[in-house]
């Protein structure tokens, strides 16, 4: 099917598909899926161990997985692995786009961010957990959504001469959350962690109800009609 042959109902068809992909199964924290800070999500996991104790200690190693101190001068600080993805995202997205080689390092690099060995090696069976890698990733999209709208260099005109419109600030975050979510399809990172883009798309109607069209139609442009659909059916 050709863009010039899209109709209105098309595109609510797969708008519909879009709102309604299912969370992964298994066991939720709703209390997770909030944006949290590293100390609230420590404290959460202290009160589970009780109730929960191997999903607790599952939680603490993904949470040990996710989070590394760094120093810079006298403080010391956590670096999050998840939130640093979706940044290296933006930047690929922009620099690998005519450069199959450059899309091939993409794929490395930012599978290291979100899934290597590292991770393999203190939660060997991850794969029996889909939601609480979900949990994790959604909640760093929010978290990234949060700190783009706070972020004075995100929110400024160009040279910093002004300040974007709530409007404006929010299409900017869609814009590029929904070219780098194409662009992990575009590089088979999808494919391979289909958990991925769920934790994207659910963040983004979280964050922004009632685009779920708007988000639709984007994707459809950069992606065209056919392999929108595709990427919508891959992760449902």
């Amino acid at each position: 099917m050709n863009d010039t042959e899209l109709n209105t109902n098309d595109i609510n068809m797969l708008t519909k598909k879009l709102s309604s992909i299912p969370v992964p199964e298994g066991d939720s924290d709703d209390c997770y899926l909030l944006i949290i800070t590293p100390e609230e999500e420590l404290l959460q996991i202290e009160t589970s161990r009780e109730t929960e104790p191997e999903r607790a200690e599952l939680r603490q190693q993904l949470y040990n997985y996710r989070y590394r101190q760094a120093k810079d001068g006298n403080q010391v600080y956590l670096t999050d692995r998840f939130l640093a993805f979706w940044v290296t995202l933006q930047y690929y997205d922009v620099s690998t786009k005519f450069s199959k080689r450059r899309q091939r390092l993409a794929y490395r690099e930012l599978e290291d961010f979100l899934y290597n060995k590292s991770l393999l090696s203190v939660i060997p069976d991850i794969n029996n957990y889909p939601r609480m890698l979900y949990e994790a990733l959604y909640c760093s999209v929010r978290r990234y959504i949060a700190t783009c709208r706070e972020d004075k260099t995100f929110t400024s005109v160009v040279f910093g001469l002004g300040t974007l419109k709530d409007d404006q600030v929010k299409g900017k975050i869609l814009y590029d959350l929904i070219n780098g979510l194409c662009f992990c399809y575009k590089i088979g990172l999808i494919t391979a962690y289909p958990v991925l883009a769920k934790a994207i798309i659910h963040a983004l109607i979280r964050e922004f109800p009632f685009n779920e069209l708007t988000i639709t139609e984007r994707i459809i442009s950069l992606l065209d009609f056919q392999t929108t659909q595709e990427l919508i059916d891959s992760i449902r």
